[in-house]
């Protein structure tokens, strides 16, 4: 009898996976007559779903989806998958489906209070989610979820006049969003609240605007959630120039007080939160770029290895904040209020940062104990030092005697440190002389977190060797922003999309059209390197061998051949800095050894 047990759960676990099916739908599919195959298939979302079981994949075929038969209310949910065989809604072509709410629908909405099992295993790809009447993708009481390669503009205002989110999460557990990006309008743009478990892993926003009553505007809102990571983020040209009126006369001003980076709430504490690689980039929206603060004090929050550049005001903490709160190897420059505060804390610490151009102070503490700080690079700021705040041992500091221009070297050994927001160049000032031997400032060259993880799988919080750059999907996020407008009725003023990255414009090679990987490189005026858009290929043959060497060399050398006089060979590394320059060759071949 035991025997027959076993095999019983044995054939039924078996029947799962096997009869997992694929199926497609279409704009001129048809729901009475096709049978979800790609050549015949469904027409809506709804009755697509209806018909799958767990494990099942709904594959979308090109278009724009519209009505109500096409969204996802609570009660009408996928089936539920399971650990290794998610049920998976994706865009056959990523970037090309859109289900567009037409701002009289929400798309999107998933709630599983009172469910048993809550929804689960649960994948959504390459869809676009856009003029939503409320959230464009809301999900609530509900664990493991995957939003992968998904775009979302447009969470229009509800009846209380606030723009809603594009993207929002409450009592989720597990959850990864990877490779999406958000435009147009929304209040909070990522929405992650009272939730555990959260992975936003290259996700890219652009704050056009946002209504809000109470003032508040934020591109990534972490309130009171614990354990979340934000891997290689980007927030890039906030609009921080226009002011729209509504038809319901609600003035739209995103200037008053939009927190880039905002985590803390009233609603439990926010513990384990940390951002890494994250670049905030152009967002003079008022408030600031960073912010922490919470009455249950926080503890092991860490900000490192990110960049924030041109932005209104820089990093706070304030309410607390206690143990392992840590800005570690960030590149701030050109705020128009100051760097880095801590307030009312005794856990905040500070080292191996850059501070440059705040038009207030670079560091200043507030009840926080000044001992935690050292190793900083700070330079034409307004004052260096504020309240609470002065020059340690290993600052680089006017304060200190041995002040460093990272931009040109001067003062310093003549060589610039910062060419590129990215990294820091070799033989600089600021190589290799941070407190852990590495790098002071940033260092955003790898992808952070092996694809596809959530929360506690292998990899998922680690530094890969996958070269992020060029930034995955570019094109696709640069065509869908560049082509935003909004135009309004009663002012006659119009906002446009084609603005910063999404300009019309060429790289500082005079040629090939910008991307976001250009602007990013080049946006403090030098031309990107050659091999930007050569590390892909160099890291997939360098993975084909255990050692990077064998890949060109086998004997630790490598012969070019059938070149012309005056050929020059640059090699560069996989961090894309330069190794070696020939010079002008004379023969018509060229052997380089390591």
């Amino acid at each position: 009898m035991n025997n027959f047990c076993k095999i019983t759960i044995i054939l039924l676990f078996f029947s799962v996976t096997v009869n997992a099916a694929t199926y497609y739908m279409a704009t001129d599919g048809n729901n009475t007559t096709g049978n979800g195959s790609s050549i015949t298939p469904w027409l809506t979302l709804q009755y697509s779903i209806s018909n799958m079981i767990g494990g099942d994949t709904l594959i979308i075929k090109d278009g724009t989806y519209t009505g109500d038969s096409n969204t996802i209310y609570p009660w009408e949910y996928p089936p539920n998958g399971s650990e290794g065989a998610y049920t998976v809604i994706k865009a056959e072509h990523i970037g090309e489906v859109i289900f567009d709410g037409e701002g009289i629908r929400q798309l999107i909405d998933i709630n599983g209070n009172g469910m048993n099992p809550q929804p689960r295993y649960i994948q959504f790809e390459g869809i676009i989610f856009g003029n939503s009447n409320g959230n464009c993708v809301s999900i609530v009481y509900a664990n493991h979820i995957k939003i992968l390669r998904c775009g979302m503009y447009n969470a229009k205002y509800v009846s209380d006049g606030t723009s809603a989110s594009p993207l929002f999460f409450r009592y989720i557990d597990y959850a990864l969003v990877e490779d999406t990006y958000i435009w147009g309008e929304g209040k909070y743009k990522f929405y992650l609240l009272d939730s555990n478990h959260l992975i936003l892993r290259r996700c890219i926003e652009r704050f056009d605007f946002g209504i809000s009553t109470s003032g508040y505007h934020s591109s990534f809102r972490i309130y009171s959630c614990n354990h979340v990571e934000l891997q290689n983020c980007i927030s890039v040209d906030a609009d921080s120039s226009h002011s729209f009126i509504r038809v319901d006369s609600i003035t739209v001003v995103p200037t008053n007080a939009h927190f880039v980076i905002w985590s803390g709430g009233v609603n439990g504490p926010n513990d384990d939160v940390h951002i890494k690689g994250t670049i905030i980039l152009n967002n003079y929206c008022g408030g600031r770029a960073y912010i922490l603060q919470n009455s249950y004090q926080p503890q092991n929050n860490t900000i490192v290895n990110s960049v924030f550049w041109d932005i209104r005001n820089g990093l706070w903490t304030r309410l607390e904040v206690v143990e392992g709160t840590l800005f570690d190897h960030l590149t701030i420059g050109n705020s128009r209020g100051g760097g880095l505060t801590g307030e009312y804390g005794n856990g905040v610490i500070a080292k191996n940062n850059i501070v440059y151009g705040a038009v207030d102070y670079g560091l200043q503490w507030t009840d926080n104990p000044d001992s935690n700080s050292d190793y900083n690079v700070l330079y034409n700021n307004g004052y260096n030092y504020g309240s609470g705040a002065s020059f340690k041992p290993h600052d680089f500091s006017g304060e200190n005697s041995n002040e460093i221009n990272p931009l040109s070297g001067i003062p310093g050994n003549g060589i610039p440190s910062l060419k590129y927001l990215l990294r820091i160049e070799d033989g600089s000032d600021l190589d290799g002389t941070a407190s852990d031997g590495e790098d002071r400032g940033a260092t955003i060259l790898y992808k952070i977190g092996v694809d596809g993880t959530l929360w506690g799988e292998a990899g998922y919080d680690s530094v890969t060797n996958e070269p992020l750059w060029p930034f995955p999907n570019e094109d696709i996020i640069r065509e869908r922003m560049k082509s935003y407008i909004y135009f309004d009725t009663i002012s006659g003023d119009t906002l446009r999309g084609n603005r910063g990255f999404c300009k019309d414009t060429v790289q500082l090679n005079g040629t090939d059209e910008r991307t976001l990987t250009s602007y990013i490189w080049e946006y403090l005026g030098n031309q990107m390197p050659d091999s930007i858009y050569g590390m892909k290929e160099i890291k997939n043959m360098v993975n084909a061998f255990p050692n990077p060497c064998r890949v060109y060399m086998g004997q630790r050398f490598i012969t070019f051949n059938n070149l012309s006089s005056n050929d020059i060979i640059r090699i560069y590394n996989i961090s894309g800095k330069l190794v070696h320059n020939s010079g002008n060759i004379i023969n018509n071949n060229y052997r380089w050894s390591v």
